[in-house]
């Protein structure tokens, strides 16, 4: 009897990109170009909260562990693990000062005022 072999890699990398804000990871999905648009809009309307767009590589265990922490609410702690274990492929230009900022609730200005659930 042969031994069971895995044609998938156990560390496989995935592409990911999303929107992260002063509060933490807003989202994270799967690369596809056809979302990039209107995940950019978004970003451009909530700019105001120092809301980006990126694009990132994470190997599966690292995707786990951040949808883990996004499960239980801790979006700030999600972008921190993200920032210091992905690797970054492309943040536009725009965005590069936030990326450097956040997350950082203080710099929403409604931060008094409102939420984020």
């Amino acid at each position: 009897m042969r031994p069971r072999t895995s044609t998938k890699p156990q560390d496989s990398t995935l592409v990911l990109h999303g929107l992260a804000d002063a509060f933490g990871l807003e989202s994270l999905m799967t690369y596809d170009e056809t979302q990039v648009p209107p995940l950019i809009m978004r970003a451009s309307i909530y700019r105001y909260r120092h809301c980006i767009y990126f694009q990132v590589q994470a190997d599966e265990a690292l995707v786990n562990q951040i949808n883990h922490l996004m499960e239980k609410a801790a979006y700030d702690e999600a972008l921190k693990l993200l920032k210091e274990r992905a690797q970054v492929i492309h943040i536009p230009k725009e965005y590069l000062d936030s990326w450097e900022l956040i997350p950082d609730h203080r710099l929403d200005p409604l931060k008094n005022y409102t939420q984020k659930s």
